[in-house]
């Protein structure tokens, strides 16, 4: 797979502290470290949204172009690689880390689409980030066959809540209402739709973007459609307090209307027959 690299630069000098670098890589959960005689690696797994980026010092110089930079920057040997077509939520965390680890050691930094090393700016590395990607994206379209599109910010608020979901599972968790996870399908018309798992007669969030809700029970497992639903119920539901716009919860005092209504009400059959999707398969 293709990458964005972003190398680091120290002005005048050329060391960087790699016993604190050490320590730094190590304070952040989610790094491992390896190595071999060519480079060390620190590399960041985000379990909740199953994506890596690796932070790797190197023996020799990886910078494209080097001789026309200003020569006050120094390369350190040592640079962020991370996924091209990683999603900008994802993106922006990686970016984050890179941000402190700027602050922390010094350190400016410099990708192909700079004019020159800079200090570290969110604002330009998302830019040069989102650019090479739709580049890629564009230059790409057989790779790109095997994903789905998104809005930027829909698919921003699905990783909020998927990375988000652990802390709400503790919230909710003395309230007795489930936290689902999503559920990605496509259907035959090849549309991705977006769903989540109700087990009938519990409590649980609705988090935003729903197309279906597959209501499982003893006896059967069928498939609503969300605004369908939330025509007859959304006046029972509330606002999950302090998250994303468009989060609802089926509190205790409404669940019994809600129950009652997925039981008696005829709501339209789903003409279509559905296989799960991956998350790491959206794109934006």
């Amino acid at each position: 797979m293709a990458h964005f690299n972003l190398h680091f630069f120290k002005e005048k000098v050329r060391k960087i502290e790699v016993d604190s670098l050490f320590g730094f890589f190590d304070d952040i959960p989610g790094f491992d470290m390896e190595s071999d005689d060519e480079s060390v690696r620190f590399t960041y797994h985000n379990k909740n949204l199953n994506y890596q980026a690796r932070f790797i010092i190197t023996k020799k110089s990886m910078v494209p172009n080097i001789y026309r930079l200003n020569p006050k920057y120094l390369d350190v040997n040592f640079h962020l690689e991370l996924p091209i077509l990683l999603v900008d939520y994802a993106a922006k965390q990686v970016f984050e880390i890179a941000r402190e680890l700027s602050e922390q050691f010094n350190l400016f930094v410099y990708n192909e689409l700079f004019e020159d090393v800079i200090p570290f700016k969110m604002a330009y590395v998302m830019k040069a980030f989102t650019d090479v990607k739709d580049i890629y994206i564009e230059r790409n379209p057989l790779i790109i066959s095997d994903y789905y599109m998104q809005p930027k910010n829909k698919l921003s608020d699905i990783y909020r809540y998927t990375d988000d979901s652990y802390d709400l599972q503790k919230y909710y968790h003395g309230l007795k209402t489930h936290v689902p996870y999503y559920v990605f399908l496509k259907d035959d018309t090849k549309y991705l739709k977006i769903a989540i798992e109700w087990l009938e007669n519990t409590l649980t969030v609705f988090p935003p973007y729903l197309d279906y809700i597959i209501v499982k029970s003893e006896k059967e497992t069928k498939i609503i459609d969300y605004i369908e639903f939330y025509e007859v119920c959304g006046k029972y539901l509330s606002d999950v307090p302090g998250f994303i716009k468009g989060s609802k919860v089926l509190q205790q005092k409404q669940a019994k209307k809600v129950y009652k209504v997925i039981r008696k009400h005829k709501f339209t059959k789903i003409p279509h027959t559905f296989k799960t999707v991956h998350m790491r398969y959206l794109l934006d």
